[in-house]
């Protein structure tokens, strides 16, 4: 019987230094990658990236570069939480709290900053809690950012959403370090889906394999046709202090399409209609803290695009 996830990070752990870093120093000089893993305590597709890098680096080192494994928040994975305070992905830019108690996230960013600096590639992998598709999110347009998600298995590439969260990722602190980084955050599909789990797999080979830390296999082809979203804006738990109903669906799904001038939310007070045809993205029922992220409007190529700098939705008042 294969080992649990808990048995599978008990093993990584024992390998990992005090920060949760297992680093794997490669045959040449060459670039240093890093898999950030468990920024989210209840996501596990990273769970097998890290398990087969250490297989596969524990008897042969990498060709080129350092391999590192991060292994961020495993306090909220033991716990089955996916944080213990706050988010780890939406505390990059705020600073270090001045007074006790510290919020454990700010403890685990202290603790893996550090092992941030020297990266050049950063991959940041995730999972999602409701059913979804494969997508990659860069966090800037860069060239380099631009080429790697085109060479990925991937059915979206959504951009900017790193400009619409409550809240800085890691990749985003990650791309504003110093000289040219990439910096990409791979959503594989559904935490637990056999399918989740070989997408991230696949794509950590193929970026191995890119940058020279493996052999190229002949096996690892490219063969997704990918569909590019511009997110335009976000839609958030609340408005001005009162709750929103959510009246577009109540069983929302990833990339569904919310036709132009379609009312979504509303409370009392306010309602907010979509100005063009959008894409739904991270759909979320319920929001568990005020102002949370509860979805995101994107513009697909086929469904037109906005003119100038206008919202993805626009809020008129019903009274």
């Amino acid at each position: 019987m294969a080992p649990d996830n808990i048995t599978i990070m008990e093993g990584l752990l024992s390998h990992a230094n005090e920060s949760g870093v297992i680093e794997y120093k490669g045959i040449n000089p060459g670039k240093t990658i890093a898999f950030i893993a468990c920024i989210h305590g209840n996501e596990i597709a990273w769970i097998h990236v890290v398990e087969w890098l250490r297989t596969m680096f524990t008897d042969a080192p990498p060709l080129s570069g350092t391999v590192r494994c991060i292994i961020a928040n495993h306090e909220a994975f033991f716990h089955g939480q996916r944080y213990r305070a706050t988010d780890l992905n939406r505390i990059w830019n705020q600073e270090y709290p001045k007074n006790p108690p510290i919020p454990h996230e700010f403890e685990v960013r202290e603790r893996i900053r550090p092992w941030l600096e020297d990266v050049d590639v950063c991959i940041d992998i995730h999972s999602t809690t409701l059913p979804s598709a494969s997508m990659v999110i860069p966090a800037s347009s860069s060239t380099g950012n631009r080429h790697l998600c085109e060479a990925l298995s991937c059915e979206y590439v959504v951009h900017n959403i790193v400009n619409y969260l409550q809240g800085s990722p890691i990749i985003a602190y990650h791309a504003n370090l110093p000289g040219e980084r990439i910096s990409i955050t791979i959503e594989g599909w559904q935490h637990s889906e056999q399918a989740c789990i070989e997408r991230s797999l696949y794509n950590a080979r193929v970026i191995l394999e890119r940058f020279g830390y493996i052999k190229g296999s002949p096996m690892v082809t490219k063969a997704d046709t990918i569909q590019h979203i511009d997110v335009l804006d976000a839609y958030y738990a609340q408005y001005q202090g009162e709750r929103l109903e959510w009246i577009y669906s109540k069983n929302p799904k990833w990339f569904d399409v919310i036709p132009k001038g379609t009312i979504f939310a509303k409370n009392a007070t306010v309602a907010f209609e979509s100005l063009q045809d959008s894409v739904l993205l991270f759909p979320q029922k319920e929001a568990l803290h005020s102002w949370k992220e509860m979805f995101f409007l994107g513009s697909a190529q086929g469904l037109g695009r906005l003119e100038g700098d206008m919202r993805g939705f626009r809020s008129f008042s019903l009274s």
